[in-house]
């Protein structure tokens, strides 16, 4: 991607979300880790997460909080979120996560997590909840997380950001990953591998295995 194809991702991402910073990424993961980096504590997160997600928090060295999801959306509902944030304060990134079709109840977390010391990433890698249009919904999140990754809904290769209005957040992160180095073809394969066998063993009905890797 060249530099004014990435000038034109960021604007066009800022525009969908209604936020004014992007931080463009190899990978939507790397923006959680980074994430985690700078703010410290655990990841809370909804029990059906991706193997990758658990990756980024092995990364970083961040315990996970899991929340357990509906078995109907698969979404995790506000509640399970806001009851683990009282019992155990900030620091700590909480994420709720939309699915295909189903926006996630994120809106009444604002004010516990204000409390409580946590930082809301919403997590929209499938771009199910960005604005469209004078007078669409704004996020809820202190951040908001996009993927680019094969099957996600925004088609712009390979890759992720990371959207705030956070000026000192967007620029804190933009030096934590300053020095990290290019992926290159080896790199690829190697993680293209281990996301192979990480859902092969949650079909298997081994996730532990699969969040070891």
């Amino acid at each position: 991607m060249s530099r004014d194809e990435a000038r034109a991702l960021d604007r066009r991402l800022c525009d969908l979300y209604g936020l004014s910073r992007c931080l463009l990424l190899g990978r939507a993961r790397a923006g959680i880790a980074a994430l985690l980096d700078e703010v410290g504590g655990p990841l809370m997160a909804p029990s059906n997460l991706c193997p990758a997600v658990v990756a980024a928090a092995r990364a970083a060295g961040a315990p996970l909080l899991l929340v357990p999801v509906s078995p109907h959306s698969g979404l995790a509902p506000a509640a399970g979120f806001r009851d683990r944030m009282r019992v155990r304060p900030g620091p700590g990134v909480a994420m709720p996560a939309h699915l295909c079709g189903y926006e996630a109840e994120g809106r009444a977390l604002a004010p516990v997590a204000a409390e409580t010391g946590w930082f809301v990433l919403e997590n929209d890698t499938l771009m199910v909840a960005a604005p469209r249009g004078p007078g669409g919904r704004t996020p809820f999140g202190d951040a908001v997380l996009v993927s680019f990754g094969a099957a996600k809904t925004a088609e712009a290769g390979v890759g992720g950001a990371l959207l705030t209005d956070d000026p000192a957040l967007a620029r804190a992160l933009a030096a934590r990953i300053a020095h990290w180095p290019v992926p290159d073809a080896e790199t690829w394969a190697v993680e293209t591998d281990l996301t192979m066998i990480r859902r092969h063993a949650r079909r298997l009905g081994r996730p532990g295995l699969a969040e070891t890797l």
